[in-house]
């Protein structure tokens, strides 16, 4: 069982009390409680599974963000869109792409408005999917009307004695 875990840290509520986490192979995001003092983590419970986007095949939650107003920002893999959940995992608005392969979204700018969004090409892409989705690999910045969260820092680990 995970007690402690390091990651990203935007991946946090605005508040510092919960932490996401995207497990893709089993399409859900997690919840957690955590403990900014410790780095601890407890009472894991599903935040929200991805079960009702389907484009080519069943679409996978990747990369995510949280916003200034606690709502979750999570790609689709394999549905191209970025989703918006409120607090409670209710599905709020969607961000529609060109691109198949959506894997991370990133709040930046000089303000934190700007939603940077990233996606894959694959070479192993048949030609219909590289011509149906020429802007797989592009990076794509929109103004979505909230800011992102600040960035955290990480603490240094102390290194592990042997």
């Amino acid at each position: 069982m995970v007690t402690q875990i390091r990651m990203q840290l935007k991946s946090r509520s605005p508040d510092n009390k919960i932490m996401y986490f995207t497990d893709s192979p089993i399409y859900t995001i997690w919840k957690y409680d955590f403990d900014a003092a410790t780095g601890n983590i407890s009472n894991k419970r599903p935040f929200v599974t991805i079960d009702h986007f389907e484009h080519i095949k069943k679409a996978e939650p990747d990369g995510l963000a949280v916003d200034v107003e606690g709502y979750v920002w999570s790609a689709l893999w394999g549905a191209c869109r970025v989703v918006r959940f409120s607090p409670a995992g209710e599905l709020v608005g969607e961000v529609h792409l060109p691109a198949l392969r959506v894997s991370c979204p990133a709040f930046g700018g000089k303000d934190m408005d700007e939603l940077f969004i990233t996606t894959a090409a694959l070479d192993e892409d048949d030609l219909e999917g590289r011509k149906k989705y020429v802007e797989n690999g592009s990076i794509f910045r929109i103004k979505v009307g909230v800011k992102g969260l600040p960035k955290y820092r990480f603490r240094p680990m102390k290194p592990f004695s042997t």
